[in-house]
């Protein structure tokens, strides 16, 4: 397997989430919820709540969810990411939250072995990963998600 490589993305929502120095410990994985109208991702720094937000349905595609897969893992089982290449753009605030795309992906990778729907089938699904203090969250989605930054 090619080496994966992580893309940092930071829409402005993101410009709103204080991060400070790049410390990713700084943030706390608040609460994680799939309901019947969206799948969030909230969470937590000092004194803000950041809400990240998949709740596009797109009756074309025949996955009746608004992510394809997720999964939660801790940092200390994920030796492959700390290998991984990482590319920040030069707009980049790393005194903000930002999250990942992933190429190369062997979560879209183990997907396709695992799953009926393919990603040659759809190619725009993407793999975004999502850091905290100690905890990875990665979604395979075929959209970027809303963010909603909320002061405490």
């Amino acid at each position: 397997m090619k080496t994966q490589s992580l893309i940092a993305r930071q829409p402005d929502e993101l410009k709103q989430f204080e991060m400070k120095n790049d410390r990713f410990y700084m943030i706390s994985l608040r609460h994680v919820h799939f309901g019947p109208k969206s799948f969030k991702i909230i969470l937590e720094n000092k004194h803000q709540t950041l809400e990240v937000i998949y709740d596009q349905f797109d009756p074309a595609v025949p996955v009746s969810y608004y992510v394809w897969n997720f999964r939660y893992g801790t940092e200390m089982t994920r030796t492959d990411l700390q290998q991984a290449n990482r590319e920040y753009p030069s707009s980049a605030n790393k005194d903000c939250y930002y999250y990942f795309k992933v190429q190369n992906s062997e979560f879209i990778e183990w997907n396709d072995i695992t799953s009926s729907f393919k990603s040659k089938d759809f190619p725009e699904l993407e793999h975004h990963l999502y850091f905290t203090d100690n905890d990875i969250l990665e979604v395979l989605s075929l959209y970027e998600p809303k963010f909603v930054v909320v002061d405490k």
